[in-house]
């Protein structure tokens, strides 16, 4: 059910539904050893493969609704385990400006990468390249497109930079899944678990939203994060 972002989302509520009894989820094979680092995960099966038995299923993004939860019953705290890679002394910031293509609305939330890719002029910025299978640029500065062979070793990468600069993607939720601060570009009209307004979410307690202002430009979220980082790397 969803992408790869929505089952990293959800699987988050097993945490919570491990007090009522082994907890099995069933997810995209990529995902699996990082969706067992989850407390309350007793088992991973991947999707179309035999199930244990069990006396009940819920479609993960109905998980919050089964257990009655509301906004303020959200943890955001980070869920997600990894070893952080170790990057060069400085601030270490990874940029994706595109997820997967084949996501029904891709077209409302792709801008420029031009856009995402000025962020590297900015001084004392280290940036390092997270797009690995679509949309690639040759780009003047580090790329790890080989280096994120699977979900472990993305999300090992992730856990050890500073920042996560992204537009609306699975590399987004691991990421603030992971405790890393993370900011994501939204578009005017919203995904659901960016639907409350402001900047900041109860589904990530490390996210920072930032949203297009006139659909079809970007200009207005860029120059606050353009801002923002060199405020950022001021600190």
């Amino acid at each position: 059910e969803g992408g790869l972002g929505d089952q990293i989302v959800n699987a988050r509520f097993a945490t919570t539904l491990a007090q009522y009894g082994r907890v099995v989820v069933v997810g995209d094979a990529k995902l699996l050893d990082l969706i067992r680092t989850i407390d309350g995960v007793d088992e991973v099966v991947a999707e179309g493969e035999p199930l244990p038995p069990h006396d009940y299923w819920v479609p993960a993004m109905s998980a919050a609704y089964v257990l009655k939860m509301e906004y303020e019953d959200l943890s955001g705290a980070p869920y997600l385990h990894a070893t952080p890679r170790t990057f060069p002394k400085g601030f270490n910031v990874g940029l994706r400006w595109a997820g997967n293509p084949q996501f029904e609305h891709e077209q409302h939330r792709k801008f420029d990468p031009s856009l995402m890719l000025a962020l590297a002029d900015i001084p004392n910025v280290t940036c390092y390249s997270l797009q690995r299978d679509t949309d690639l640029l040759d780009v003047p500065f580090t790329d790890l497109r080989g280096e994120m062979t699977d979900w472990t070793a993305t999300a090992s990468i992730l856990a050890g930079l500073d920042l996560v600069i992204t537009s609306d993607t699975s590399i987004g939720h691991c990421a603030a899944a992971l405790g890393v601060e993370t900011w994501i570009v939204v578009p005017v009209l919203p995904y659901y678990m960016w639907a409350l307004p402001g900047e900041s979410t109860p589904w990530y307690d490390t996210v920072t939203l930032y949203r297009q202002e006139t659909y079809g430009d970007w200009t207005a979220p860029f120059a606050k994060i353009a801002a923002d980082l060199q405020a950022r790397v001021a600190l």
